[in-house]
Parts: C-alpha cells; structure tokens; sequence
C-alpha cells in the first residue's frame, strides 16, 4: 500500500485531490494508498514526524507552496516542507503547486 501526505489548506482542492486518487485506485492505475490530509504548514510537519518516528515511508506527496498563515512568517511554506520531506524520505515523488487569483 502506497502512503501519501495532502498539504492544502483550501478544503475543496483537498476535496478534488482526493476524488482523484480514489478514481485512480478504482481504475486500478494506482495500486491502494493510504493519504494523510494536512491543512496547515504545523500539523503537517506533525504528521511528518509522526510518519517517520513509526518508521514508515511517504511514497507521494501534494504540497501547496503558498499556504495560509496564522503569522506574518513567511518562511513556513510548502516549499519548506517539500525539503524536509526530500531530506527525511528521499524517495518521495513530491508536487508542489499553488493557485493565484488575479483580481
């Protein structure tokens, strides 16, 4: 069973992510996965820990770059967590991707 990690912090996209992923496995073009949904950069790099300690792998990962902040720290992005899940899981397929409205 593949393990995944869904970093978005708008429901509906986690909604559509994992519409996705289920349609796969059902057309069988995917073999089963388990996915963890994170909505913030914290319980994100919980789940990561918590993922890691257990000795257990990320196979994928869907990160959005530009996540929302509680704080003006800009440094707690996706972009962070794409790296320290390269660095803990190196095998990891990692997409980091993000949605900008132009107004």
């Amino acid at each position: 069973m593949l393990r995944g990690l869904i970093v978005e912090d708008e429901t509906l996209l986690c909604q559509v992510y994992q519409r996705i992923l289920e349609t796969l496995q059902v057309e069988e073009k995917i073999p089963p996965l388990r996915t963890t949904i994170c909505k913030n950069y914290e319980t994100a790099l919980t789940a990561i820990d918590r993922i890691n300690r257990n000795d257990q792998t990320l196979d994928f990962c869907i990160i959005d770059y530009r996540l929302r902040q509680d704080s003006h720290n800009d440094t707690k992005n996706g972009l962070g967590i794409g790296l320290l899940i390269n660095k803990l899981f190196p095998d990891c397929k990692t997409l980091v991707i993000t949605a900008v409205v132009d107004h």
